[in-house]
């Protein structure tokens, strides 16, 4: 009898499991019912403690890798810690709002507060609220940037 029971949990348990990659894991079923241009507009949902936390992504100025922790930047000045790498944020964004500067910095096109060309034909970029450093754009996607 105790066998039988431990069967169904396991059973239950491999449920769950599908279930969960089903609806969460992005690419895994598409899921047809689901408008992810909309979604990617509007709000970006990031992992905490004890679940998912949503962010719009309006108050996003930009994201950034600062000690191999990510951290996300409001205009407010409100700051998240994410344990989701850059890329992984960077496919869920959109890309008409937000740009991969570099390695390290996602910028929203709204924190831009200028630019300047550096020697090398790469950019420095300002960006509100304030960086301690420049954010630096590449020769190569200093076009794509302007």
């Amino acid at each position: 009898m105790s066998s039988l029971l431990v069967l169904i949990c396991i059973m239950i348990n491999l449920l769950h499991i599908v279930l969960y990659y089903i609806h969460k894991v992005p690419g895994w079923i598409k899921n047809e019912t689901r408008n992810s241009k909309t979604d990617l507009a509007d709000h970006l949902y990031i992992p905490d403690g004890k679940g998912e936390k949503k962010l719009a992504t309006k108050t996003i100025a930009y994201i950034f890798i600062d000690t191999k922790t990510t951290y996300i930047q409001h205009y407010n000045g409100d700051r998240n810690v994410c344990f989701v790498a850059l890329d992984h944020l960077y496919e869920k964004l959109d890309h008409a709002l937000f740009f991969r500067a570099n390695r390290t910095h996602i910028i929203s096109r709204l924190a831009v507060e200028g630019y300047e060309r550096v020697t090398d034909r790469s950019l420095s970029v300002k960006v509100l609220p304030k960086t301690k450093e420049n954010i630096s754009v590449s020769r190569l996607k200093a076009t794509l940037f302007i």
